[in-house]
């Protein structure tokens, strides 16, 4: 029922002069519903948990506390997430260390960098599972935070408490370095 009622929201919705949205535009915006609703939870969850299978300490951790596991699913958000940039349009001028980006400016903040900030992060560059990790901005933030944050999250926590619950020895045997990344375009 959600994405019927999606779609008919989008059918309806109009800009500020009154117009609609026309075809393309639905199906690009369909597009990008389904996009983001699929891979970018598949990138955090495989990005996770080669952080978390690289940590023996945090499957210990989490074996001995399950309570763990949304932070857990936002540590792995923070520390490698599946967005790590994200395209954004200047709305007003504004500068930023000396330097003024004009509005109408194209910029590109990189939220990866941003979760490995120490000013905001302790040790960013360490996975801990047990650190509160709830200011990360993998999922955005304010009126750019992702509409499918909580779905992820939720999505996240039950894949890991299942593949634990079926596989409570699970380990990884090969060697992680050997892995094949995507390519990033």
């Amino acid at each position: 029922a959600l994405p019927i009622y999606m779609l008919s929201m989008l059918m309806a919705a109009r800009d500020e002069d009154g117009s609609r949205m026309n075809d393309r535009q639905i199906r690009d915006e369909v597009m990008t519903f389904f996009v983001a609703g699929h891979e970018t939870t598949t990138h955090l969850l495989g990005n996770g948990f080669y952080a978390l299978f690289s940590n023996p300490a945090a499957i210990t951790a989490y074996k001995e506390n399950p309570a763990l596991t949304a932070s857990i699913v936002d540590e792995m958000a923070r520390f490698d997430g599946s967005v790590p940039r994200s395209w954004r349009i200047n709305k007003d001028d504004v500068s930023i260390a000396g330097q003024t980006i004009t509005k109408g400016s194209m910029v590109l903040p990189m939220l990866a960098s941003a979760n490995h900030d120490p000013k905001v992060f302790d040790d960013p560059d360490a996975f801990n599972i047990k650190r509160d990790s709830k200011k990360h901005l993998a999922f955005g933030k304010g009126v750019h935070v992702c509409l499918g944050a909580p779905l992820a999250r939720i999505e996240g926590q039950e894949i890991l408490k299942t593949l634990f619950e079926l596989k409570p020895k699970l380990e990884i045997t090969a060697d992680l370095a050997d892995l094949n990344w995507r390519k990033d375009v």
